[in-house]
């Protein structure tokens, strides 16, 4: 279709130009006018060129495994003479690349990366890979996967006596946070060796599965579905049974840790002199998810005493909306005070008639005479304030739309405690967080708050601040950093993962936060990110997650370090401390991992070779062609324009001197 398009445009041309083809006796003249009009006519169809052609490269590179693993059976060397006497074809091009940590003359010997080497090969553009390697692979790619992309033959030459038998955990995967009775996946990394079809019964969480590990399968993954009670932090645990005559049975056991979340956050809502925020703060309250609401409002003669220290003393959350505290509900006020101290969080509303006594007042984060004063107190988020996830620009509440408060309660901040927003005007605390005893305490100081619930949004500001508070007072866990590893003790030159775990004040994960990881010096002290070394950036994984892998540490103690940074401004921070044990990660196993020395060659459609047996006479190693392709499309080539704006310049110019224009 193109092809005629572009006749069709030619055959224009020509015509628009017969009246001087007559008079033309120029031959070049006019080809150069025809070229011109056939190279806009492709443009302008887009006509692309398509050149395909295969490549046959003659280099076959063989790469000879020189680790520690091989050099302690001392079979380094004889992977170097195999890989001078491997048989080739004729005017093929032998090259013996050492290998271990990476490819290079002399690679680090501390660890195995097959995928690595295999990847680097492959950039070369072979026609084949033979690799030669006891298989104890060690690195954290897939040599599998590596060989099947390489696109050309991939062999194996196996080295040092079959591996001994052994079955590991190596990993287990489970959600950074889930809810009381929900039912998560939690999926279990097996890998097996030495094994021949047996059937292996692995247990999570009270629930089984087998799997059948034969000769060619060196991993598995399986997946469970766990429900997970009561609410706090968790250990899963995976365990694979333990077979007969294993090498290792310690790692036959994983665990990983999660954060179960209350299902239900019980909140007690207290009003004894009900007035416009009621109705607002009670609807914010039932909008809340995970959230159970029991209001309980006194108009007149006091709260009924027994049931609502019942519910108090049942409560997660305390709401007290504009309270006054009389000596007619004394019981009920105590029953609060206690259950504060014992965990529970309290969010305090002031209001028009709001007033504490002794009971009271030494709940609220603020200190001298708690009185309502009269004035215009525009809320500005403080330097904390801004770190919550309520106040952030285009997730949370726009405080420039919000209408001031016309009244603010005055006193000064407790110590410890810290204000979140403060007047404009005059810098008075109006949303000031604070504790009692093992609780947390949210005083909102201004009024009205109902004002807050009137603006049109899809979630109005009194109901973003609403369910925040209610997560952060219910949250039981007051760790917002916590930094772990998959394991607390490595071997020495063991890939470590580091996991920090953030959330925000109110407890929800923290996500579009800066982690970098530092490596203190080992004296017991927390290095400072970025001294002494270039901060390791963290990846976000979703929910407040962020993870870094950091290659193996030499032998000993160490401090990790992990700092926290929003819009520049540290959040936090979090440390621990490992231990990297003296015994290499590279000597932990050894001898020949045939089956997946064998999965890498039948993933490059090669062949795999035991060092006892390799290839004679009658053997011909295959070799592999390369697709080699170029696309010319006028469209995307700005030299073509130039080009046939010159050649347009160069034909008009020749015309002119003949006079033929």
């Amino acid at each position: 279709m193109l092809i005629a398009a572009s006749c069709l445009l030619l055959a224009l041309g020509v015509l628009a130009y017969r009246r001087q083809l007559g008079r033309d006796r120029s031959l070049g003249l006019l080809g150069l006018r025809l070229a011109v009009l056939a190279g806009f006519g492709a443009i302008l169809v887009g006509q692309v060129l398509a050149v395909r052609w295969a490549e046959r490269p003659r280099r076959v590179v063989l790469l000879a495994d020189v680790s520690a693993s091989m050099a302690q059976t001392r079979q380094d060397s004889a992977a170097l003479g195999a890989a001078e006497a491997f048989p080739l074809p004729e005017r093929a091009r032998r090259e013996v690349w050492r290998f271990a940590d990476s490819v290079g003359p002399r690679p680090d010997s501390s660890r195995t990366r097959i995928a690595r080497a295999l990847r680097i090969a492959g950039r070369t553009r072979p026609a084949a890979v033979v690799l030669l390697s006891d298989g104890q692979d060690n690195g954290e790619g897939d040599a599998v996967g590596a060989a099947r992309r390489l696109g050309v033959p991939v062999y194996a030459v196996g080295f040092g006596p079959a591996a001994e038998r052994n079955l590991a955990v190596s990993d287990v995967s489970v959600p950074a946070e889930v809810y009381e009775g929900d039912t998560a996946k939690v999926r279990v990394r097996l890998q097996g060796a030495g094994l021949s079809g047996e059937r292996v019964r692995v247990r999570v969480a009270g629930a089984e599965k087998d799997a059948v590990f034969g000769p060619g399968i060196a991993e598995q993954e399986l997946e469970f579905r766990v429900g997970f009670r009561p609410a706090g932090r968790q250990m899963v645990r995976a365990q694979a049974e333990s077979l007969p005559a294993e090498r290792n049975y310690a790692d036959n056991l994983q665990v990983a840790p999660v954060e179960v979340r209350p299902a239900r956050v019980r909140v007690v809502y207290l009003a004894n002199c009900p007035g416009a925020n009621t109705r607002f703060l009670l609807r914010a309250l039932a909008g809340v998810p995970r959230a159970e609401v029991v209001p309980v409002v006194a108009k007149v003669g006091g709260f009924p005493a027994d049931r609502v220290v019942a519910e108090v003393r049942r409560a997660d959350v305390l709401v007290l909306d504009g309270v006054r505290e009389t000596g007619q509900d004394a019981s009920v006020w105590s029953a609060v005070a206690e259950r504060v101290r014992q965990g529970a969080g309290l969010a305090l509303a002031a209001g028009s008639e709001f007033s504490v006594g002794r009971t009271l007042s030494a709940l609220v984060p603020v200190e001298g005479e708690v009185k309502m004063q009269a004035g215009t107190f525009t809320p500005a988020a403080t330097g904390e304030g801004a770190l919550l996830p309520w106040f952030q620009a285009g997730v949370g509440i726009d405080l420039g739309v919000v209408p001031p408060f016309t009244a603010a309660v005055g006193g000064t901040l407790r110590p410890g405690a810290r204000a979140w927003l403060s007047a404009m005007e005059d810098g008075a605390p109006l949303l000031v967080a604070g504790r009692a005893g093992r609780g947390r305490v949210v005083f909102v100081a201004g009024d009205p708050l109902w004002r807050w619930g009137f603006l049109p949004t899809t979630d109005s500001p009194l109901e973003v601040l609403v369910a925040g508070l209610v997560r952060f007072l219910g949250e039981s866990d007051t760790v917002r950093f916590r930094l772990e590893t998959d394991r607390p003790a490595y071997r020495a030159g063991e890939r470590i993962r580091l996991r920090l775990k953030a959330r925000a004040a109110d407890g929800a994960g923290w996500d579009g936060l800066d982690v970098f990881a530092s490596i203190g010096p080992g004296t017991g002290r927390v290095g400072r990110v970025g001294a002494g070394g270039v901060a390791i950036p963290f990846r976000g994984v979703g929910a407040g997650v962020y993870e870094v892998e950091l290659d193996g540490l030499n032998p000993g103690s160490h401090e990790l370090a992990a700092a926290a940074r929003y819009r520049g401004t540290e959040a936090g921070r979090a440390a621990l401390r490992i231990e990297v044990a003296e015994q290499s990660v590279e000597l932990a196993a050894l001898g020949m991992n045939r089956p997946l020395l064998e999965a890498v060659a039948r993933a490059g459609g090669g062949g795999f070779f035991p060092q006892d047996s390799l290839p004679v006479g009658g053997f011909e190693l295959r070799l592999g062609t390369h697709q080699r392709s170029i696309l010319l499309d006028p469209r995307r080539m700005p030299l073509i324009y130039a080009g046939l704006a010159v050649l347009a310049g160069v034909e008009l110019v020749l015309r002119r001197r003949k006079g033929l224009l």
